[in-house]
């Protein structure tokens, strides 16, 4: 296998995992407090008075559960955050071989054409089979940059955003 000339990665999202964990947090805490059986208010902040008022008539342990069972939800959303963090999986690369996405390969020769949008990159294969996609939007490289790499293999495939060999 020859060394990759692009890689993309999955993107990160540190201000959206930020308020994950916050959030999260904040909901573990106001859930572990909401099971006090004397607790008729819960010192909270203006933006939970919505979720209060809907669980406030519900009995201790119910009301806990629910409130605490949002913020583990959400501490597990920002665990899946936090693995692109430390771990993105490679979406795409392209090398003098061909271009691969996930664990499906296709060599130069049998790419048949490119369809490159917005909120889509596809590698179609000449023989007609299932084309290679991928979502611009969630990676680390523009569409340009990817059909860029391409182009420096294949030229007649980087034409114009749907080109066909």
């Amino acid at each position: 296998m020859a060394t990759p000339d692009l890689v993309v990665k999955e993107r990160r999202y540190y201000l959206g995992t930020f308020f994950l964990v916050l959030l999260g947090c904040g909901f573990t805490y106001w859930g572990a407090r909401a099971f006090d059986p004397s607790l008729t208010v819960i010192e909270r902040p203006l933006i939970l008075n919505w979720m209060f008022h809907l669980v406030k008539d519900l009995p201790p342990f119910l009301r806990g559960g629910i409130i605490l069972a949002i913020g583990e939800a959400l501490l597990a959303l920002a665990a899946a955050h936090i693995r692109v963090w430390l771990w993105p999986r490679t979406l795409l690369s392209v090398d003098a071989d061909g271009v691969a996405i996930g664990d499906r390969r296709l060599a130069w020769s049998g790419i048949g054409a490119i369809d490159a949008g917005k909120k889509k990159i596809g590698f179609l294969p000449a023989d007609g089979a299932a084309p290679l996609q991928l979502d611009p939007r969630a990676s680390t490289h523009s569409v340009d940059q990817i059909v860029a790499a391409v182009a420096r293999y294949r030229p007649d495939l980087a034409a114009g955003p749907s080109s066909k060999a």
